[in-house]
């Protein structure tokens, strides 16, 4: 008997359900890539509902559980008096001589003295003094910083009334910490030379203090140290009262501290005085768009302000430039806060729910209560500091800041780069696989070797500008600008070189378009694949990026293939995320005004490297072959 017939067909092959998905996913892409970039940016505008409230993860910090004690020592009556005769004597302190008056200072409390002379990068020598409180009941194996920047020069940041109240501020501190019991780490006081910028001074004393003396040009000798460095505050003050404070966190490429470092200044403000705070912009960051804003409640109760602010933070985060001399401990992983008093028009009076709310009310008219506030204040975090056993070490380190007392925790706001990436990524693949008959193209090889060349030749000229560069964080050189221009003519005469011979196989080439279709497709993953990279280092600079380089990426093809209104939303997207255009916008968020070349040049010189490397090697290669695409 013959068999049955169905029994002797060979078996179906079933798909499993994971490769079906990715088919189906990739036959839905032309409208799904947009899906996930407004997906993506409707998480981005949903942030700031998603916010939590700041709290303290280290129990150990025991804050609110003392009173300041600063009011029972003979401290209170000499900071005033040491006030005074600085403000006296403020003239004859300018150009340097403030040096031998801060290291008499610091004797006069009992502290040991060390004066650092180096020379800056702008050939300026500066010298540092700081002093050390050694612990009456410590071992001497830890220690913290307290910084006070001084910057005596006509027309600084700080005013001569600030610079000789940031002096008795410290002055007050230490006299009155001599005489407690608590103290189980050894607290230095160091006095940067802003003449030379705070941020250079700071890293130039942290460098020594590490004993890093191969890289730092320092002349001093008997340098003093103390203990393994903790934690820091910085106090800037640019005037002797202040009505709030501004806490700055962000560092170099954007890193963060411990979330508890800035919530532990934040509660102190209102704990004892009662005042606002809000977030410093830095003093490198002058758009109108980021002005201070006041983080009470109140006027943080609509979403605008809130995204605002984050948009700010993230936007300082994203430039890199660091907003204060804090920046310089993160590469000792030290935690740090610089803590700005200033004086706001619009700012609410304290409420009288704090410990010294009287003395908040007073400090923005009266220059001793604002002394005295201030001690009170920083004897507090120092004390909560001192009950530690290590470093912080239990809070966030990963957030976003909507304002001083709520933030977004990582998992939330990581969202909007992953669908932007993952856009990008199904765009890629549609474009290879949108036309079956170039799926085997000959053109992939050219096509790769054209990306890889234009990725290499920026890398070239990444490396020479670097190499032409000075030293970061200072005013751009006279004549720094030539050897920009010269940095850039040499890359584009290197990027004509080495992708001659791809240049040349693409004008033999019969049907281009099919190149441009692969080089679209290897362009746009590859871009991916780099922008990816970038997560671990600035979210923020990955964010602004993916921003700029997503629009451009899901309208990357042939102006052959598009329509009138395809045609004209790419040329939108190539002309608002050009070069120029994102350049322009930077110079404009970091120095304000019109910009001119000289602002072009200084933003690039004082730019971090890792934005550096973002912008030259991966979004202007990719714009460049961008172009190309659509023109071809």
């Amino acid at each position: 008997m013959d068999k049955n017939p169905i029994e002797n067909s060979p078996p179906k092959s079933i798909q499993k359900p994971v490769p079906r998905f990715i088919e189906w996913t990739v036959r839905q892409g032309g409208w799904l890539t947009w899906l996930l970039l407004s997906i993506a940016l409707g998480s981005l505008f949903a942030l700031p509902e998603l916010g939590r409230k700041v709290f303290f993860d280290e129990n150990a910090l025991l804050t609110g559980s003392v009173l300041p004690t600063y009011r029972a020592s003979n401290a209170i009556r000499e900071a005033p008096l040491f006030r005074k005769s600085t403000l006296e004597a403020i003239g004859k302190l300018k150009g340097g001589a403030h040096v031998d008056f801060v290291a008499k200072a610091l004797e006069s409390i009992g502290l040991e003295v060390s004066i650092q002379a180096f020379n800056s990068s702008s050939s300026i020598a500066c010298k540092n003094v700081h002093g050390i409180l050694r612990s009456p009941r410590g071992d001497g194996k830890e220690a913290m910083v307290f910084v006070t920047p001084l910057d005596l020069r006509k027309g600084s940041w700080q005013s001569d009334e600030g610079g000789a109240s940031a002096l008795a501020i410290g002055y007050g501190l230490f006299y009155h910490l001599d005489t407690v019991a608590w103290l189980a780490k050894d607290l230095i006081w160091v006095v940067t030379d802003g003449r030379c910028g705070s941020i250079e001074s700071m890293r130039v004393w942290l460098e020594e203090y590490h004993a890093e003396t191969d890289r730092t040009p320092t002349l001093s000798q008997n340098f003093v140290r103390g203990g393994v460095l903790q934690q820091a505050v910085v106090l800037e003050m640019p005037n002797s009262t202040f009505n709030t404070w501004e806490l700055s966190v962000e560092g170099v490429n954007g890193q963060l501290p411990k979330l508890d470092i800035h919530w532990l200044a934040r509660f102190i403000a209102n704990h004892v005085l009662a005042i606002p705070s809000s977030l410093g912009k830095g003093v490198l960051f002058a758009s109108p768009l980021c002005g201070r804003v006041s983080a009470m409640a109140k006027i943080y109760s609509s979403w605008e302000k809130k995204m605002q602010s984050m948009t700010c933070f993230i936007l300082r985060q994203a430039i890199g430039v660091p907003t204060g001399s804090h920046s310089v401990f993160k590469n000792w992983a030290v935690d740090a806060v610089t803590v700005r008093p200033i004086t706001e028009p619009q700012a609410p009076k304290a409420q009288p729910d704090a410990i010294d709310w009287k003395v908040g009310r007073l400090a923005g008219a009266n220059p001793d209560m604002a002394l005295l506030g201030m001690v009170e204040c920083i004897e507090l975090m120092f004390r909560a500091c001192n009950s530690l056993l290590e470093k912080l070490h239990h809070s966030y380190f990963y957030y976003v800041l909507i304002n001083t007392d709520q933030f977004i925790t990582i998992e939330f706001y990581i969202i909007p780069v992953v669908l932007m990436l993952a856009a990008m990524t199904l765009k890629a693949a549609v474009t290879k696989s949108s036309d079956e008959q170039h799926q085997d193209s000959p053109y992939w090889k050219e096509a790769m070797l054209l990306c890889i060349s234009c990725h290499s030749v920026f890398a070239l000229l990444t490396w020479l500008l670097q190499s032409t560069k000075i030293p970061p964080f200072e005013p751009p050189h006279q004549n720094s600008h030539w050897k920009i221009i010269s940095t850039i003519i040499i890359g584009l005469v290197g990027c004509v070189e080495l992708g001659r011979g791809s240049w040349r196989k693409v004008r033999g080439m019969d049907d281009l378009r099919s190149f441009s279709d692969a080089l679209s497709s290897v362009s746009v993953a590859t871009t991916a694949v780099l922008v990816s990279a970038f997560v671990s280092v600035n979210w923020a600079l990955t964010l602004v990026g993916l921003l700029l380089i997503a629009p451009v990426a899901l309208t990357n093809y042939p102006k052959s293939k598009l329509s009138m209104h395809g045609k004209c939303l790419a040329i939108a997207s190539l002309s608002v995320c050009s070069p120029v255009a994102v350049l322009s916008i930077a110079v404009w968020l970091v120095r304000g005004g019109v910009p001119n070349f000289s602002d072009f040049t200084g933003v690039v010189e004082t730019a971090p490297i890792a934005s550096v490397i973002f912008w030259s090697m991966v979004y202007f290669p990719f714009w460049l072959m961008s172009v190309y695409v659509f023109l071809s």
